[in-house]
């Protein structure tokens, strides 16, 4: 063998003995951590499985919960079942709907108080702007229903106003609101408020029968 290739193979050789030497080293190194802490090793891992299996049990729980209480508030019918059911789910996103038949029940049952106090919570509370219009809608039905018309055309009034309500409400209220305003003889208090504020708005209220007969009834007074 000549000096250059013996020297070359002198020269690899001690790289292969340097980077064996130095592989083991490392698998020693971690070898004796794995040793030192190997508890602290399968804990932390077990740790990890234990959370990730949690995860997907509380997402099944919930799951669970929602379906069940969307289906028990969904199918109490008398006054004692849906209270029942409020009591257990009272903060379900379906509990206003809910709180709206129960209203509804304590009217028909006569319970007047119970009703308005319970449809004033959903109007002010409710976070679905349909549902809460509808709430302050039965509330000034109530009112009226219970001789209160002065009382009951000022809700209607209200109602009218609130932007944050769906057109469709709002047009109700106005419709209700001057009915119950020229039966109490005041009549350009009922044209003010059939009168609406944009082209958009009357665009739409052109197309609604009982608004056209009210705003031509009203128009010849």
């Amino acid at each position: 063998m000549s000096k250059i290739k013996w020297s070359y193979y002198k020269m690899a050789k001690h790289n292969d003995e340097n980077l064996i030497e130095s592989t083991y080293e490392e698998l020693t190194e971690f070898e004796n951590f794995f040793v030192n802490n190997w508890k602290t090793i399968i804990v932390c891992g077990g740790l990890i499985v234990v959370l990730v299996v949690l995860g997907l049990q509380s997402k099944s729980l919930y799951e669970k919960y929602n379906l069940k209480a969307a289906s028990v508030l969904s199918s109490a019918e008398t006054v004692e079942e849906i209270e029942s059911a409020l009591k257990k789910y009272p903060y379900h996103k379906t509990a206003d709907f809910a709180r709206l038949r129960l209203a509804a029940l304590y009217f028909s049952n006569q319970n007047y108080d119970k009703s308005l106090a319970l449809l004033e919570i959903i109007f002010k509370k409710a976070k679905v702007p349909a549902l809460s219009a509808q709430a302050a809608l039965n509330y000034a039905t109530v009112l009226a229903e219970t001789g209160k018309l002065a009382e009951s055309a000022e809700k209607y009034s209200e109602i009218a106003q609130n932007k944050k309500y769906p057109f469709e409400f709002r047009l109700r209220a106005r419709i209700s609101g001057a009915i119950l305003y020229n039966k109490l003889g005041k009549n350009s208090l009922a044209k003010n408020l059939l009168d609406l504020d944009t082209e958009e708005e009357r665009n739409q209220a052109r197309n609604h029968t009982e608004y056209q007969k009210i705003y031509n009834l009203l128009s010849t007074i």
